[in-house]
């Protein structure tokens, strides 16, 4: 039982930690975050991970710890490559 809250837990804060850099970003560039957001990061995204609703499996929340980390990758990757937007690595 302690195992399963510690791992719910620890989901929320990955969660809580992209979309906390997403709302970084969309402060400062929305129209860069805009242009290069996938759609699906705005339902993944956009509200509070203690109120999604979470995957009950190992398995479900592995790959959603999973997908969270490629998602933060993919926009620190894309941050570091703005050409048009030296200003963001800075932030």
């Amino acid at each position: 039982m302690l195992a399963s809250v510690k791992a719910l837990n620890q989901l929320e804060i990955v969660g809580e930690t992209m979309r906390f850099a997403l709302n970084s970003v969309a402060a400062y560039a929305p129209e860069w975050l805009k242009a290069f957001a996938p759609v699906d990061w705005y339902v993944r995204y956009s509200g509070r991970f203690e109120e999604y609703r979470l995957p009950n499996s190992k398995r479900g929340r592995e790959s959603l710890i999973e997908m969270i980390g490629e998602d933060g990758y993919r926009l620190y990757s894309a941050i570091y490559e703005a050409q048009d937007m030296p200003q963001l690595r800075d932030r």
